[in-house]
């Protein structure tokens, strides 16, 4: 039974022609810069992936998930290790998409407890959040400060419309109080006071004949 031969591959579309085809081997297709092969024949050509991200099953990229890392080309997510591999090591920084945990060889100091050695380690608040903190301040102290301005202004004008007001209420008094004038020379007293002096004497005539009017009637039959 004789073998029939296959007949050699072409390279076509994205890929590039790497080897001839021979009697004993078929034709070596690669792919164009930024594509690799999707197969182990690289009969098709993909987009390759870059580290932190990973293929897909449409021949596509996708970043990595969180908690898992990829640190190769074109290669499928690891997760993230849960622990240092060193028994005096201690995650210093999680991981991310490119690299995994980091871990940092811990010298116990005097003083410092195992508890105190595996308590994650504070970080320091950003510069953003620091920055935030002292504008706010700055504007509760110049609020204060506008309020307290505002306020002293406010007694000053009272006291100052306080002061203006009691003149006033002075001159009013004055106003009020009748000026007796001692009597003079005037022409106009001396004729006032005559008058006065007159009508006196009238009063004491009519009153005079009212009481001679009723003896008389007393007396007559």
């Amino acid at each position: 039974m004789t073998r029939r031969c296959d007949r050699c591959t072409q390279c076509v579309g994205a890929q590039v022609h790497l080897e001839d085809c021979t009697n004993q081997s078929d034709t070596q297709c690669g792919c164009k810069d930024g594509l690799t092969c999707g197969d182990g024949k690289c009969s098709f050509c993909v987009e390759k992936c870059a580290k932190g991200s990973e293929p897909t099953d449409d021949r596509s990229c996708r970043p990595c998930p969180r908690g898992t890392f990829n640190n190769m080309n074109h290669s499928t997510c690891k997760p993230w290790s849960t622990k240092c591999p060193g028994p005096n090591q201690e995650i210093v920084a999680e991981g991310n998409a490119f690299s995994d945990i980091q871990c940092q060889v811990m010298v116990p100091s005097e003083g410092v407890t195992s508890v105190d050695r595996h308590k994650p380690p504070v970080r320091p608040d950003p510069p953003g959040q620091v920055a935030s903190y002292e504008v706010i301040m700055a504007v509760m102290m110049a609020a204060f400060i506008a309020t307290a301005v505002v306020i002293i202004i406010i007694i000053v004008a009272v006291k100052v419309n306080h002061s203006k007001k009691k003149p006033e209420k002075m001159a009013e008094k004055q106003l009020k109080t009748p000026v007796i004038r001692t009597p003079t020379d005037d022409p106009r007293t001396l004729i006032a006071i005559e008058c006065s002096f007159h009508e006196a004497q009238q009063e004491q005539g009519s009153s005079t004949e009212s009481l001679i009017k009723d003896s008389s009637e007393e007396f007559a039959p």
